[in-house]
C-alpha cells in the first residue's frame, strides 16, 4: 500500500528549502543546480519505468522490493551530509530509480492477488496514499527545515528504511511475485493499450493544468498572495487525494464505463469553474473539482491496464505508463502556454473543458450501444 508514496515525496521535501540548497551550492551552480535537483529524479523515473519491467522478471518483486528500499532510504536521507554536487545529484537520480520500481512492483503485486472492484479499491487507496504523503511531505519538510535546518528536511525519505524489515519478511513468508516464466517484451501492452497511453498523455496535460496555471489565473484578478497561493493549490492535492481514496467505491457503484463519463463530466465542470473564476471561492472550488476528478483519473487508468494485458506484461505495462504520465507532464508547458497567449488564460481553461466532455459524451454513447443492439 506504501507503494507509491516514495514518488510523491521525491518533489515535495526538496521545494521548500531549494533556495537554501542553491546558497550552500552557490560555488558549484547555486540557482542551477537547485534545478537539476528537482529534475534528476525525472529522468531515474523514466528509466525506471522502461527498465523495472525486465528487472522484476529477471529477478522477482521480492528479492528488489528490501534492496529497492534500502537504497531509496539512505541515497534520500544522504543530503542531510552530502557535501559533493555531483553525489547529491547521483543520490537524486537513484531515488528516483528506485521509487517508479517500487511502485509499478506493488501495483502488480495488487493486480496479482485481487480482482475487479477489490482490485479497484486497493489500487485507489494505494494512490490515495501516495497524494495524502505528498501533502504530508510538502508540510513536514517546511516545519523541519524552519525549526532544526534545511538538511533536515531529507530525513523524510529515511521513512522507507522501516519498511525494509516488512519487506524481508514478506520474502521469507513466500508472498511475492514470482518471477514470469516468459519475460514481457517492453512493448508488448501497446498492442492492447495504445489507446489507454494515448489518453493518459493528453489527460496528463490537464492533471498538471491547475497547478502550473493557476497562479497565474489568480495574479490576471489581482490574487498574488503566496500563503493564498499554496492554500488554493492545496485544494487540488486535497482533491486528488479523495478522488484516489473513493475510486474504488465509484467503480463497485457504477462500472468502468460510468465511472469514465462521471470524472471527465466533473473534469470539464471544474476547467469550466477555473474559466470563469473571478473569486478565491470559486477557484477552491474549480481546483477541488479538478484535483478529485484527476486522482479518479489515474487509478481508473492504472485499473483499466492491469485489466487488459497479460500477467507477465503487467510491470512493463505500469512501466510505460508512468513515462507516458511524465511525457504528458513534460507537454504541458508547450500546449498550455501558447493556449494561454493566444485566447488568454480564462479561456484556456474554458477550452480544456473541451476534451473532457467530448470523451464523457463518446464513452456514454459507446456503452449504450451494446444494450440498443440487444433491444
Amino acid at each position: 500500500m506504501t507503494g507509491s508514496a516514495y514518488s510523491g515525496l521525491i518533489f515535495v521535501v526538496v521545494g521548500p528549502i531549494l533556495p537554501n540548497l542553491a546558497n550552500r551550492f552557490a560555488d558549484d551552480g547555486g540557482d542551477v543546480l537547485a534545478q537539476w535537483v528537482m529534475t534528476v529524479p525525472a529522468i531515474g523515473l523514466v528509466l525506471g519505468g522502461l527498465s523495472g519491467g525486465w528487472l522484476l522478471s529477471r529477478f522477482s518483486f521480492g528479492l528488489l522490493l528490501p534492496f529497492l528500499l534500502l537504497v531509496y532510504g539512505l541515497a534520500g536521507s544522504a543530503g542531510a551530509i552530502l557535501e559533493s554536487a555531483p553525489l547529491l545529484l547521483v543520490s537524486r537520480f537513484l531515488i528516483g530509480f528506485c521509487a517508479v520500481i517500487i511502485s509499478l512492483g506493488t501495483t502488480v503485486l495488487i493486480a496479482d492477488r485481487f480482482t475487479d472492484v477489490d482490485r479497484a479499491k486497493m489500487l485507489g487507496y494505494k494512490n490515495s496514499l501516495s497524494s495524502a504523503t505528498s501533502i504530508a511531505g510538502m508540510l513536514l519538510a517546511g516545519l523541519l527545515a524552519e525549526t532544526f535546518g534545511w538538511r533536515i528536511a531529507f530525513l523524510l525519505y529515511a521513512i522507507a528504511l522501516a519498511f525494509v524489515l516488512p519487506a524481508i519478511l514478506l520474502l521469507k513468508q513466500g508472498r511475492t511475485i514470482a518471477s514470469q516464466p516468459q519475460q514481457g517484451k517492453l512493448f508488448a501492452p501497446l498492442a492492447s493499450a495504445r489507446l489507454l497511453y494515448l489518453g493518459v498523455i493528453l489527460f496528463g496535460i490537464l492533471v498538471m493544468a491547475p497547478l502550473t496555471q493557476v497562479p497565474f489565473l489568480l495574479r490576471e484578478i489581482d490574487i498574488t498572495g503566496a500563503g493564498t497561493l499554496s492554500l488554493i493549490l492545496g485544494f487540488t492535492s486535497i482533491g486528488s487525494t479523495l478522488g484516489a481514496f473513493a475510486y474504488g467505491r465509484v467503480y463497485a457503484l457504477l462500472g468502468a464505463s460510468a465511472t469514465l463519463v462521471a470524472f471527465m463530466t466533473l473534469w470539464g465542470t471544474g476547467m469550466l469553474t477555473l474559466g470563469t473564476t473571478a473569486s478565491v471561492a470559486q477557484t477552491i472550488v474549480g481546483c477541488g473539482l479538478c484535483g478529485i476528478a484527476s486522482g479518479l483519473f489515474m487509478v481508473h487508468m492504472a485499473n483499466l491496464m492491469v485489466s487488459r494485458v497479460a500477467p507477465n506484461d503487467r510491470a512493463n505495462a505500469m512501466g510505460l505508463l508512468y513515462v507516458s504520465l511524465f511525457l504528458g507532464d513534460f507537454l504541458t508547458p508547450l500546449v498550455l502556454v501558447p493556449l494561454a497567449s493566444t485566447f488568454g488564460r480564462h479561456t484556456a481553461f474554458m477550452l480544456l473543458a473541451v476534451p473532457c466532455f467530448v470523451t464523457a459524451a463518446g464513452a456514454f454513447l459507446a456503452s449504450r450501444r451494446p444494450s440498443a443492439a440487444r433491444a
